[in-house]
């Protein structure tokens, strides 16, 4: 598959777990980590890509790997966000979403819009629309922008199970401040947790925020799964104890914040001490974001 760019992603397919599969993500076009759970009796696929190329690229890659059995649809998908390059491809999927029901919300939002370089512009102008995904958009779907936003047919607000047959999916919502739509596909026995976007910083927001309490409790969350693998959206699998060090010196610094201190120099050097080989201008930037956070956005988090 060749996007109108030129671009020629290489999609991988990783055996995660016995009956769990993710593609490796492709930063060049933005496309995130699509993901296959494999029941005994159903499937269920993990997000629908940036485009009906990526969903179908990702469906090939599995028959191919895994053999005239995979090579149907799966039984269902199950969205861990509304943005874009996790949901744009669900028009290529023949089965059941589930989705929050605000993931659906904004998606039905999205169905009838233009995305003509000039209404992107126009969008990102009046703060609608991210720079960075305008530029992701004409990347992975070239001069033909005739894209059809599918909107989840079953939604929810509370958990869910999914039972596959030998293999149990629990879809929850954990509170985040990259969505207000956020879920995690937990693979109950093979302990992976589908993370989606959901450790990220609020993109939409001007200025771009974390809250450190939010921040917090998500890690807790987190932690709380048990899941052994966590696969986050545009990231390879990770085992616990490395995912939960990626993210040591933005947990310290959110509890240093909650304790009263406010200086920036001073945060960053308690990320360093958590994390002494963090990268530093990135360190610098999550900084900023949990100081946003704590001023307050001007705009209502999406």
């Amino acid at each position: 598959m060749q996007i109108s760019n030129g671009h020629r992603p290489e999609l991988r397919l990783l055996r995660v777990a016995p009956q769990v599969f993710a593609s490796t993500p492709d930063d060049a076009v933005d496309r995130p980590v699509l993901g296959l759970i494999r029941g005994s009796e159903r499937s269920l696929m993990i997000d629908a890509g940036a485009s009906p190329e990526h969903a179908r690229a990702f469906l090939g890659a599995c028959a191919a790997e895994l053999g005239p059995a995979a090579a149907r649809m799966p039984d269902a998908a199950a969205l861990t966000h509304w943005h874009w390059d996790h949901s744009f491809g669900l028009s290529a999927i023949a089965a059941p979403c589930y989705a929050h029901e605000a993931c659906a919300a904004r998606l039905r939002g999205l169905r009838g819009l233009s995305w003509s370089d000039e209404a992107l512009r126009d969008r990102v102008a009046r703060g609608l629309e991210i720079q960075f995904c305008a530029d992701m958009i004409a990347l992975e779907y070239g001069e033909r922008r005739d894209i059809q936003v599918r909107v989840p047919e079953r939604t929810f607000t509370q958990a869910q199970t999914l039972e596959l047959g030998d293999e149990t999916v629990e879809l929850l919502p954990i509170e985040s401040d990259h969505s207000d739509d956020c879920v995690v596909a937990l693979a109950r026995r093979a302990r992976v947790a589908f993370l989606g976007d959901i450790c990220g910083a609020a993109y939409y927001e001007r200025p771009v925020a974390y809250r450190a309490g939010r921040v917090l409790a998500l890690f807790e969350r987190l932690w709380a799964l048990g899941a052994d693998i966590f696969i986050e959206g545009h990231d390879e699998p990770r085992r616990r104890d490395e995912f939960f060090y990626g993210y040591a010196d933005l947990i310290a610094a959110a509890r240093a914040l909650q304790a009263g201190e406010s200086d920036r120099r001073a945060l960053i050097a308690i990320g360093l001490d958590a994390k002494p080989e963090a990268d530093l201008p990135e360190l610098h930037r999550t900084v900023a974001f949990l100081l946003s956070g704590e001023a307050g956005p001007t705009r209502t988090r999406r």
